[in-house]
């Protein structure tokens, strides 16, 4: 999700109203990409995305593959880059807020937002008809995990994060067992 007036677009100056749009990007994930390079990409994908910012969902949705009357995408990722104490703070006179509360709904079967401070801050909000709480709750901590293992692992390829934390992997293959030497393959693939 972007918000901001893009400089190019002609007559921006004189609009009124906010500007905020949520932009399709496509992510591969190749387990031989260094993790570094595949991270840059993505930022750079995002730049590129940016040019589009404006555009209506509708347009996007006309270039792409995806056929009118689907949707053209079910999770969104918000990174919610305003730091509202640091704003608050400059603001700070005769009239004080003690607490701030927002309240926000997706529309969306998946969304998941990030916020900055000194530790980034993750919230994950799912459609309960379509994903139990435990789902949601095990992807969060997925997520989480993939993340701080990042830094330790930024020399190496994207297939070399582990899939799983050390924790779940204990409750996957009990009594300290190890998994199964095999391929690549998926279990429907070896049918």
């Amino acid at each position: 999700t972007v918000s901001g007036r893009p400089p190019e677009l002609t007559g921006i100056e004189a609009v009124i109203g906010l500007f905020i749009n949520t932009l399709p990007i496509r992510v591969r994930i190749a387990k031989e990409a260094p993790l570094l390079g595949w991270l840059h990409s993505l930022q750079e994908a995002q730049g590129e995305a940016r040019l589009f910012e404006h555009t209506p969902l509708a347009d996007i949705q006309g270039w792409s593959d995806v056929a009118r009357g689907l949707p053209l995408f079910e999770s969104v990722f918000v990174f919610e880059n305003y730091p509202l104490e640091s704003s608050a703070q400059a603001y700070r006179g005769s009239l004080a807020v003690d607490e701030v509360f927002v309240g926000e709904f997706s529309s969306y079967p998946l969304a998941l937002q990030v916020a900055p401070g000194p530790r980034a801050y993750l919230r994950l909000t799912y459609d309960g008809a379509r994903f139990q709480a435990e789902a949601a709750v095990c992807l969060l901590d997925r997520l989480r995990f993939l993340l701080e293992a990042m830094p330790g692992a930024a020399a190496g390829r994207l297939g070399d994060l582990p899939p799983v934390s050390p924790a779940e992997l204990a409750v996957l293959l009990p009594g300290g067992g190890a998994a199964a030497p095999g391929g690549e393959a998926v279990l429907h693939e070896l049918f």
